[in-house]
């Protein structure tokens, strides 16, 4: 018959696997502002557009937030997922991403990453958008090029008045991941397609083409509609509403 163990002897000695002392390891980098702990962002807003000071600090605490750093870190490890059917069968060619990637969507539209150049009527609007972009990229890389495309987009959409509603949209600072139509949504998300296999990043030797369709209206007004023809090899996020192609 088995005696039971003592519990004195089954008590782990203290310190017994203390090896050693780490002594010259770098703390983990939170709980820092990206933005007041950097001397040239803040003399360049003081200078030329010192009424975005507050927009800069909040998004540069972002950077140094432990919780959104983790937000960052689940993006990257939970790869997005291609879903060609759903579960009757239908062809339905949507991008799952993980809920992180959202969230982080989210906080960027929130803190007009995207488009504070196109909201506000204060000077140098594109220098304060500039520096939040530059900020945000310290959070993380896989929603820096959304935001971007997002940016670029509105020029083109402000240029054509039948895309103004897409004009308006790009200009929300609520993300909505969603099929709705456009114009039920609170904001947009603008891909670029650009790449071919061909060309790599040599823009000049893309193929595709575009003809001209017919035009009709769209939204109280005339658009012109093209049917493209060639093949892209690289599309970032392939989910977005609309996409700008080369």
């Amino acid at each position: 018959m088995n005696k039971p163990i003592a519990p004195e002897l089954l008590a782990i000695p203290t310190g017994r696997y203390n090896t050693h002392q780490v002594l010259n390891q770098a703390l983990p980098a939170t709980q820092f502002n990206a933005y007041t702990g950097d001397v040239v962002l803040q003399s360049a807003i003081a200078r030329d557009a010192p009424w975005a000071e507050a927009r800069c600090t909040a998004l540069g605490a972002l950077a140094g937030d432990e919780q959104v750093q983790e937000l960052a870190r689940l993006a990257n490890r939970h790869l997005p997922e291609l879903k060609t059917h759903d579960r009757f069968g239908n062809r339905v060619d949507w991008v799952d991403f993980h809920p992180s990637w959202h969230q982080l969507m989210s906080l960027a539209w929130q803190h007009e990453v995207p488009n504070l150049s196109w909201r506000t009527q204060e000077k140098n609007g594109h220098l304060a958008r500039a520096v939040l972009s530059y900020l945000w990229n310290q959070v993380e890389h896989g929603t820096a090029c959304p935001t971007g495309m997002a940016y670029a987009s509105y020029a083109g959409f402000e240029a054509e008045p039948a895309l103004a509603i897409w004009a308006e949209k790009s200009r929300g600072t609520t993300y909505e991941f969603s099929r709705r139509e456009v114009a039920d949504k609170p904001s947009v998300v603008i891909g670029y397609a650009m790449t071919e296999k061909q060309g790599g990043s040599d823009l000049r030797q893309t193929q595709t083409t575009a003809r001209y369709s017919h035009s009709a209206d769209y939204h109280g007004a005339t658009a012109h509609w093209y049917e493209l023809t060639g093949h892209k090899w690289f599309c970032s996020v392939p989910q977005s509403d609309g996409f700008f192609t080369l």
